[in-house]
C-alpha cells in the first residue's frame, strides 16, 4: 500500500526522516490516546548490540561475534532472550532451556565487569559486550 506525503516546503531541504518525523507528530496530534501508544510502541528505538562470542559459544555458533537488536534499556534478561532467537543452539549448554538465562559456567563481561544475572544492569549504546565460560579452577 502507498501512502502519498506531502512534504511542507520547509521541510524540503532536509532528510525524509524529519518529514516523516513531522507527519507522524502530525497524525499523533490527530489520533485517539490508545493510538498514540500503539504508534510510540512501534517506534520504539531500537539499539544494535554486538556480542563477542570467546569458548565454547564461538565453537558451537563458529562465529567471533553476533548483532542483535533490543529495545532502549535493555537487561541482561533481553540480551539472553535476543540471543536464544538468533542462536537456538546455545539454549542447553550456554543458555538454560526456556529460560533468559545463562547456566552457571557462562557469563557476560560488559566493560570490563562480570555479569551473570544482575537485574539492575541496564545496555546502553558503546557498551563492549562478551559471552564467556567463566574460569575454573582444580
Amino acid at each position: 500500500m502507498a501512502i502519498d506525503i506531502d512534504v511542507p516546503n520547509d521541510l524540503q531541504p532536509f532528510s525524509i526522516g524529519t518529514a516523516v518525523q513531522r507527519c507522524l507528530l502530525q497524525l499523533k496530534a490527530t489520533r485517539s490516546q490508545d493510538n498514540i501508544k500503539i504508534i510510540e510502541e512501534e517506534h520504539k528505538a531500537l539499539l544494535k548490540c554486538v556480542i563477542g562470542l570467546f569458548g565454547l559459544p564461538r565453537e558451537i555458533t563458529s562465529m567471533h561475534e553476533v548483532e542483535v537488536e533490543l529495545g532502549d534499556e535493555a537487561s541482561l534478561a533481553d540480551v539472553i532472550a535476543a540471543l536464544r532467537m538468533k542462536i537456538p543452539k546455545l539454549e542447553g549448554p550456554v543458555i538454560c532451556d526456556g529460560e533468559d538465562k545463562l547456566t552457571e559456567y557462562y557469563a557476560f563481561n560488559i566493560n570490563g565487569r562480570f555479569y551473570t544475572d544482575d537485574k539492575e544492569i541496564r545496555i546502553r549504546f558503546g557498551d563492549n559486550i562478551a559471552l564467556l565460560a567463566l574460569p575454573t579452577g582444580g
